[in-house]
C-alpha cells in the first residue's frame, strides 16, 4: 500500500491563505479587546550570604516567586572557591515558583564575610516578587550561623 502525499501547489495556497488572513496582528476577542502583552526577559540574580564570622561549611536557601511571573532556568555556582558549583536542588523546582538550594565544603579554606554563593538565571514574564529565607548555616565544626541573607540583580 502507497500513500500519496498532498499536492504541494494545494499546501502552499493553504499557507499562504493563512498568512494572508494572520497578518494583521492580533484580533480583539469579541465584545473585547486585544489580549495584551506582558513583557519578557531573561535576568541573573546573585545569592549572598552575609556576615559570616567564621568559615561557612555548609547552607541551605530557599528562593521562592511570591508573584509567579519567574521561571528559574538555570543556577551556577558562587565565587569562592570552596563552592564553584552549582548548589544541589531539585530539578522539578525549576517549572515552579520556589526552589530550596544546598551546597557543603569540605575545603580548607572556607569563605568569610560577604559571599556569592550561587547565581540565579530567571526568564521573567511581567513583575517578579522574589523572597529569600536562610533554612540553615553551619561553619566546619557544624555550629549554627544566623547569617542573612539576599538576592541582587545582575543585570
Amino acid at each position: 500500500m502507497t500513500t500519496r502525499m498532498c499536492c504541494p501547489a494545494a499546501f502552499l495556497f493553504l499557507v499562504l491563505l493563512l498568512l494572508r488572513e494572520g497578518g494583521e496582528g492580533p484580533r480583539p476577542i469579541a465584545g473585547g479587546a486585544a489580549h495584551p502583552t506582558v513583557e519578557t526577559e531573561f535576568a541573573v540574580f546573585d545569592l549572598w550570604v552575609d556576615g559570616v564570622p567564621s568559615g561557612l561549611g555548609a547552607w541551605q536557601i530557599e528562593v521562592r516567586d511570591e508573584a509567579g511571573a519567574a521561571k528559574l532556568v538555570g543556577v551556577e555556582g558562587g565565587d569562592h572557591a570552596a563552592y564553584p558549583e552549582p548548589p544541589r536542588f531539585d530539578p522539578a523546582a525549576l517549572q515552579g515558583g520556589r526552589v530550596v538550594l544546598a551546597a557543603f565544603s569540605t575545603a580548607g579554606e572556607l569563605p568569610r564575610g560577604e559571599v556569592r554563593v550561587a547565581s540565579l538565571h530567571y526568564l521573567i514574564e511581567g513583575e517578579p516578587d522574589l523572597a529569600v529565607t536562610l533554612e540553615a548555616a553551619v561553619d566546619a565544626d557544624g555550629l549554627d550561623l544566623d547569617v542573612p541573607v539576599r538576592l541582587t540583580r545582575r543585570n
